[in-house]
């Protein structure tokens, strides 16, 4: 089975392992100045107790040096890496020979390379090791040779010591580099796991950016939808209205007066209430059409549908019979009432300061109890009432059943005024 790295284990490729470790290093760098700074405290403390201020100075400014000229020249680098565990060792070897020998002082070595974890590289730990285990040799020969620099407390350097003393510095070496291979594998798998949270996002990113446009294509096609909705909804009332309303005066027209007559007869049977009709004719019409042009008859006409539209009452329903002719539609109300209704219509088109010549009306009323009789009936009632009307000398109003003029009376009638100024019935119109 080959080796894998680290960062293959991962799937990272090389660059993004530097990228990675480029932050370890450099806080790496700034830890390792706090610490030989503490370092440098420490043996300027001791050298104040023994004395021993040249040596200090030299050997601390040695190592201040090595590991800054490193950091500045050559930045988050191995060798920089190298040069801090050195500079560690040489104020390790420092300490124990400003305490002359004192076995405790070898703790500062453990501290020394428990420091270098900040790096989580365990390669950079070796060089400082070969220093330090370097010089305890030279300094042992130098012990054994006679020449006695105060480093060791015994006089004889035996080698069953040295391995000793280098076997507990190669444990400790040990567990600190297996200790930074486990950090830096940490370190990588942290930033293994944020460039998969990272794709996966820019993937999340991606689709909800594809779900938007997809929203925003879909907003889009419903405002469409919903604008081609409106306008055929207006479309659709347009026409309803011009199938209802007549176009000149905005009343109903004809065909929905009819059709609201029935519907009303029904209810009317059902509840066994009243219901009236007026018809109403605008008098010699055609006089003011050709003494003052039609334009002015057409303000005519819907200066009347004005009239009535003021004057009825909220549940009534006035509409243009047809020419110059209306019709009121006058739900649960009896005969005294509607005649009451249709005075009411007159005599506001009587006072109305017309332009031009004073325009008036002829009413006639006919009413239904509960549904009696059709629709077709109770306008030919109307109808008669106002030809009676008619009769009476015009601008006043009759009801069907006030009236005891017979069929012959209204051919007279016609005769008299002229069958051409009035409306058909509407009998003759539904035909």
């Amino acid at each position: 089975m080959s080796h894998r790295s680290a960062w293959e284990e991962f799937d990272l490729t090389e660059s993004e392992v530097a990228a990675t470790m480029e932050d370890i290093y450099r806080r790496g760098d700034s830890l390792m100045s706090g610490f030989l700074f503490m370092h440098l405290i420490f043996a300027l403390v001791l050298a104040s107790f023994y004395q021993t201020w040249m040596l200090t100075l030299i050997v601390s400014c040695a190592a201040l040096l090595m590991f800054f000229m490193s950091k500045w020249l050559l930045p988050r680098t191995f060798i920089t890496r190298c040069f801090a565990g050195v500079a560690l060792q040489t104020f390790v070897a420092l300490h124990i020979y400003q305490m002359h020998g004192l076995p405790e002082m070898h703790f500062t070595f453990f501290t020394a390379f428990t420091m270098m974890i900040v790096y989580q590289d365990w390669r950079s730990m070796w060089p400082g090791t070969i220093l330090i285990i370097a010089q305890h040799i030279l300094f042992a020969i130098l012990q054994n040779t006679g020449y006695n620099i105060g480093f060791f407390p015994d006089p004889v350097i035996t080698i069953s010591k040295l391995v000793f003393h280098f076997g507990i510095a190669l444990v400790e070496v040990g567990i600190c580099g297996y200790w930074s291979v486990l950090l830096r594998r940490r370190t990588l798998e942290g930033a293994y796991q944020r460039a998969q949270l990272n794709n996966n996002s820019a993937l999340l990113q991606v689709q909800l950016e594809k779900t938007l446009l997809s929203e925003k294509h879909l907003q889009e096609q419903t405002e469409q939808l919903l604008a081609l909705q409106k306008d055929l909804e207006r479309a659709n009332l347009d026409l309803m209205m011009r199938a209802t309303t007549d176009g000149l005066t905005g009343l109903n027209n004809h065909r929905e007066f009819y059709e609201s007559l029935t519907e009303e007869l029904a209810r009317s049977k059902r509840n066994s209430s009243c219901l009236s009709v007026i018809m109403i004719d605008v008098d010699q019409f055609k006089c003011y059409n050709d003494e003052f042009g039609h334009p002015a008859g057409d303000v005519v006409l819907k200066t009347v549908a004005s009239l009535l539209q003021e004057q009825a009452r909220e549940s009534d329903s006035a509409a243009r019979y047809g020419g110059e002719e209306f019709a009121v539609l006058l739900p649960e109300t009896n005969a005294s009432d509607a005649s009451g209704i249709a005075e009411r219509f007159r005599y506001a088109m009587e006072i109305y300061p017309w332009a031009g010549a004073p325009v008036t009306a002829s009413f006639g009323v006919a009413t239904a109890s509960a549904g009696t009789v059709d629709a077709s009936r109770l306008i030919s009632e109307a109808d008669r009432a106002l030809y009676q009307s008619k009769h009476r000398g015009r601008n006043c109003v009759t009801h069907f059943a006030d009236s005891t003029c017979e069929e012959g009376d209204r051919h007279r009638t016609k005769a008299a005024f002229g069958s051409a100024r009035f409306p058909k019935s509407a009998i003759e119109l539904a035909s």
